[in-house]
């Protein structure tokens, strides 16, 4: 009975101790003031199929550009790792997810939208109990290319074995949905005239046509019955197929089953497959080269972070209690986004141009689920008054640490250096003239709608008035007969 007793109080104090070192550690430690995250959605349908939905490799898919239940299950897992750090880690947010403390936005595309969904019930579940007794096959594909779940594996693991790959109900966060003239995410590029101009030049560059011709050399003769001889030589056709194949791969639907019927090798495609992608992004899209196009993507979006960022510094030299401002949403803890990989693409080349870092950082390639973070830490220091000079700026890719920032010259060269939306207009010109177009239609639709309705009522009078003559004439004749 002793010994039980011993090795009872032996593990309490354990656990006290523990407690001890996890206080010191959080009081001595810098303390976390923001934390703003720009998430990738989860895998998706291929964005072009033909006209029976199906892609090349002859997979049937219900629409272009969707979100798959595997894209749900990535997002869902990413939600979950941001509550392990943000919640149970950090402590950082309340385990309650207040709506106050956290914001979610996202681009207007359905894919961006139902990925927001799927974090949200990652970090913030209402039940855990679900059955983990059902087994299901789910691929490995399903998880994240990310380095960053090691201390998560068995939780992950605990995935493979539920009915659905979104388990919890649904915890009821907000979402905001920028709309494209928010310019917050997402600004088509393509529907900027000046863009579009740029895009359509770059198709003459090198390292493109390079890629094409390596393409051609290697499949060109086993695909040529299965792709025009002019398609072989389209750079945007071939990055499609590419496109194709990878989405393929991960919503496990076997792609190489066809290239293995053409003699490709599945591993040599999928090399190739890859590389479309990196120039897609890199020459094509953006890059060093394409600057306009680099801050017309992530101009107003970062705009947003460093706003979100300061209110929330600013907060704290100001000594707020923001926990006690239960209807101040203006200051949320953790903010949110779930968009596309050109928006992460370009935030990664903003931050590599005008902080002058050169090669000294890579743009990482962001995978489905993938993220970009900033972490605004306030030193440990005790002083009697802060300013911007005690806050500095983590920046962070796949959650690993590439750049610390002193928080005030941050601000200072995002500021200096972003472009507000009058530029962004001025450059792009009539980049709205397809909403004037809509807006001129609807107006003219009434209009005629409203002609239409006069002529009814004209011709109403006019047929009335003709009745009432007729009538008339007959009943003069019928007093004249009499």
């Amino acid at each position: 009975m002793k010994i039980i007793f011993l090795f009872y109080f032996l593990i309490k104090m354990l656990k006290l101790i523990f407690l001890i070192q996890l206080i010191i550690k959080i009081y001595k430690s810098d303390k976390l003031i923001s934390v703003y995250s720009i998430d990738r959605h989860g895998s998706r349908s291929p964005m072009i199929t033909n006209d029976n939905h199906k892609d090349f490799f002859d997979i049937e898919w219900p629409n272009p550009g969707m979100l798959t239940p595997n894209g749900e299950r990535m997002l869902y897992i990413l939600g979950m790792y941001k509550r392990y750090k943000y919640i149970e880690k950090l402590n950082f947010i309340s385990p309650k997810c207040e709506s106050n403390e956290i914001y979610f936005g996202c681009s207007y595309e359905k894919r961006a939208i139902m990925s927001a969904l799927s974090e949200i019930q990652g970090l913030c579940p209402l039940n855990k109990n679900y059955d983990k007794n059902v087994s299901l096959d789910f691929i490995n594909y399903t998880y994240p290319n990310l380095n960053f779940f090691n201390e998560m594996n068995d939780e992950i693991n605990s995935l493979k074995n539920i009915t659905s790959s979104l388990p919890n109900s649904l915890f009821l966060l907000p979402i905001t949905i920028y709309h494209i003239l928010d310019r917050k995410l997402l600004v088509n590029l393509h529907e900027c005239p000046n863009a579009r101009k740029i895009l359509e030049n770059n198709l003459k560059n090198e390292k493109i046509i390079n890629l094409v011709k390596e393409f051609n050399q290697k499949f060109g003769n086993k695909l040529s019955n299965s792709i025009k001889k002019e398609e072989l030589n389209d750079f945007l056709k071939l990055f499609d197929i590419t496109d194709q194949y990878i989405s393929g791969l991960y919503n496990g639907k076997k792609p190489e089953e066809k290239l293995k019927l053409l003699n490709i090798d599945p591993n040599e495609f999928l090399n190739i497959s890859n590389k479309f992608h990196e120039i897609y992004m890199n020459e094509y899209l953006l890059g060093d080269k394409n600057k306009d196009m680099i801050y017309i993507e992530i101009s107003q979006l970062l705009l947003d972070a460093i706003n979100y960022m300061k209110k929330r510094v600013d907060s704290d030299i100001n000594n707020e209690d923001i926990s006690k401002q239960i209807y101040d949403y203006s200051k949320p803890k953790l903010v949110v986004v779930t968009g596309h990989d050109v928006t992460i693409f370009a935030l990664q080349f903003f931050i590599k141009i005008n902080f002058n870092i050169g090669n000294e950082i890579n743009i990482i390639d962001i995978s489905y689920g993938g993220s970009g973070v900033f972490e605004v830490y306030k030193n440990n220091v005790n002083k009697e008054k802060y300013d911007y000079s005690d806050y500095y700026v983590n920046y962070l890719i796949n959650d690993k640490i590439l750049k610390k920032f002193k928080f005030d010259e941050f601000i200072n060269i995002v500021e200096k250096n972003i472009w507000n939306i009058e530029k962004i207009e001025k450059y792009c010109g009539n980049y709205n003239s397809k909403i004037g177009i809509t807006i001129v239609l609807i107006i003219l639709i009434i209009v005629i709608i409203f002609l239409i309705i006069v002529i009814i009522y004209i011709k109403f009078s006019f047929d009335k008035k003709n009745n009432k003559d007729e009538n008339r004439k007959i009943e003069i004749n019928l007093i004249g007969n009499n």
